[in-house]
Formats: structure tokens, C-alpha cells, sequence
């Protein structure tokens, strides 16, 4: 009895401290471990930490790990990658139907494995299914962003524009959080200019503005429209301006891949554009930054994933060092691989 009282008492000890094994990373770059998430939501993220309940507004959340779902969609995870995103969809509606914060991993979790695998179409299904099955999910802005990447990434920004006008009416008209709100006006601003309805001047007041209102409460946000300046910048063949831009932004922590690649992209075409036959060392220095676009920061938009290859294989060609025509060869190479319906 003594015994099985012991196994008992140290069962319950070390039982919680074995389930927190949750993760959230905040989008300031701070990370929250060893913690259990409760609920996800449009508005809301609910977790317990070291015995004491916390709320914390979603529009705060980067990423999440959560234990549970690792558990629950096991057989998912461990599934073929060609299976694994019907085999999320299926155990969400057969296991979790009445249950909207696991019911909504499986959804995302196929979504994402769809958009890698190059099946748009079913991706933007599941999206669809997890705002109607979902209403409140915390994923609700990914029906979004996922579907305006996406689109960007191919070069259609007239049909990015339509998802981001549709985005920013939603996020104001059902009141969601200011993070999300903000965001949704960014995306409205670049697709916009990018299918040329709003003329260059205006998009740089733009994100201006949405760099001010992001501040230091929406760091992601912020440095995405800042990343934008620097663009414009870029744009107008002001090549020390942007550059400095680019490495004020690669200076800040924390950032994502999507900024991070985006900078270094930003990088390497003010390198390239300094360079001619006599500074060739411009040449080697962009390749060198176009390398660190696709080798470090990969899930950076795809369109600039892809400039980044062809403008490296040009750049090896300028440089014409050692190893240049290989890295050539190889860089023209990836990119007839992985992105074989890019026109430039």
C-alpha cells in the first residue's frame, strides 16, 4: 500500500510537469516554454505557466507548438508526405469535429503541406473549410495571408489584391484585433501597388504610416513595411539608401524568414548594381548575399527566392572567380528545378 501510495503521489508530481512541454513564441521574438495551451482563438491565446492562468491577445502569437496536437494527429505526422494532408483533414473531422482548438491544427496543418507540395487548389479548400467549420479559430487570418502569398509568389498580384481588400474589410468589419487590422492594411497597400492601382508615392506613404502604427507592439508588422521602403527605395535606383535600409533591418532581431530573406535580397541587388569590370568584388559580394537568401532563409517569399537564383548565377557570372561558372551552372540549375514556372 505504502508503495502504491508513493507511485501514486509521484505520478501526480511529475505528471504536469511531463505535459508542459508547450511552446509559444510571441511575434517580439520571446518565446514562452514549458507552459500548456488551453484555447486559440481569433482573439485570444489562453495557456497555464507555472501554476497561474495567462490571456494573451492572438495578434501576438508567431508560432505555436502544442504537445496535444503532436499526440492527438500522430498518426498524421508519421504518415507519407504524399498522405499526410488528407490523413490531418480526416482524423480533424472524425476525431475533433466538436472540438474547435484541436479541430483546427488538422486543417492548418494540411494546408501547409498542401501549399508545399504545389496543390494550391486543395490548400485554399481547407482554408475555406476551417473558416466555416472554425469561425473563431485562431487560424482565421491564414484564410487570408496564405491565399495572398501565394498569389504573390506567382506573380498575380491583381488576384493577392482581391484577397487583401477582402481581408482588410473583414478584419475591420468583424472587429479583429488591431495586429491583424494593421496587417491587412499592409497587404492592401502592396498588392496595390504591386497591380499598379496605387501609384508608387502613395505606397511609400503607406507604409510608412503602417510602419508608425505597428511600432514596437507589432515588430513583424513594422519591419514588413519597412522592408517595403527600403524596396522603394531600391526601386528608384537609390543603391546606397537602400542598402543601408536593408542592413538597419538585418540588424534587428528576431526576424523572420520571410523579412530576413527579403533584406538580403535587398543586399544583394545594391551589390550587384555597384559593381562593374573594375570592382568585380561587387559581384562576389552579391552572390554571396543571393546565397544567403536561398540557402539560410528559404521560406522567404518565392518570388524573391527565385530572383535571388538568377540574380546569384549573373552575379557568378560577373565575378567570374573561382568556382563561378560551376556556381552558375548550379544556381540556374535549382532554379529550372524548383521553380519551373518562373518568368522574370
Amino acid at each position: 500500500m505504502k508503495k502504491a501510495l508513493s507511485t501514486t503521489l509521484l505520478a501526480l508530481i511529475v505528471s504536469p510537469l511531463a505535459a508542459q512541454k508547450d511552446r509559444i513564441q510571441w511575434t517580439d521574438g520571446t518565446i514562452t516554454d514549458r507552459c500548456v495551451v488551453t484555447a486559440f482563438s481569433l482573439h485570444e491565446i489562453k495557456y497555464r505557466k507555472g501554476g497561474q492562468d495567462e490571456v494573451a491577445p492572438s495578434d501576438r502569437v508567431g508560432d505555436l507548438t502544442i504537445e496535444k496536437v503532436r499526440d492527438r494527429y500522430k498518426q498524421a505526422y508519421g504518415a507519407s508526405m504524399a498522405e499526410q494532408p488528407a490523413t490531418f483533414l480526416q482524423i480533424a473531422d472524425d476525431r475533433f469535429a466538436d472540438d474547435p482548438f484541436l479541430g483546427q491544427f488538422g486543417y492548418i496543418e494540411a494546408t501547409r503541406r498542401f501549399i508545399k507540395a504545389g496543390d494550391a487548389s486543395s490548400a485554399f479548400s481547407a482554408l475555406d473549410q476551417l473558416a466555416q467549420k472554425y469561425p473563431t479559430s485562431g487560424f482565421l487570418p491564414d484564410t487570408f495571408t496564405t491565399k495572398i502569398q501565394h498569389y504573390l509568389g506567382k506573380d498575380k498580384a491583381g488576384d493577392a489584391a482581391k484577397v487583401a481588400l477582402r481581408y482588410k474589410q473583414t478584419t475591420a468589419g468583424q472587429a479583429y484585433p488591431m495586429g491583424y487590422q494593421i496587417e491587412a492594411d499592409y497587404y492592401e497597400t502592396l498588392t496595390s501597388g504591386r497591380s499598379g492601382t496605387l501609384p508608387p508615392s502613395q505606397v511609400r506613404g503607406n507604409m510608412q504610416r503602417i510602419f508608425n502604427e505597428a511600432g514596437a507592439d507589432h515588430p513583424v508588422i513594422a519591419n514588413m513595411a519597412r522592408l517595403e521602403l527600403a524596396n522603394s527605395l531600391l526601386g528608384e535606383k537609390k543603391y546606397d539608401e537602400a542598402k543601408r535600409e536593408y542592413e538597419e533591418i538585418l540588424d534587428q532581431p528576431n526576424l523572420d524568414q520571410r523579412i530576413r530573406g527579403g533584406a538580403w535580397y535587398g543586399v544583394g541587388r545594391a551589390q550587384y548594381a555597384a559593381g562593374n569590370p573594375g570592382a568585380k568584388e561587387h559581384y562576389h559580394d552579391a552572390l554571396l548575399s543571393f546565397l544567403r537568401v536561398y540557402v539560410a532563409n528559404r521560406d522567404a517569399d518565392p518570388i524573391v527566392v527565385a530572383e535571388a537564383l538568377d540574380y546569384g548565377a549573373m552575379a557568378a557570372e560577373k565575378w567570374g572567380g573561382t568556382d563561378a561558372g560551376r556556381m552558375n551552372r548550379r544556381l540556374k540549375t535549382i532554379l529550372r528545378q524548383e521553380f519551373p514556372d518562373w518568368v522574370k
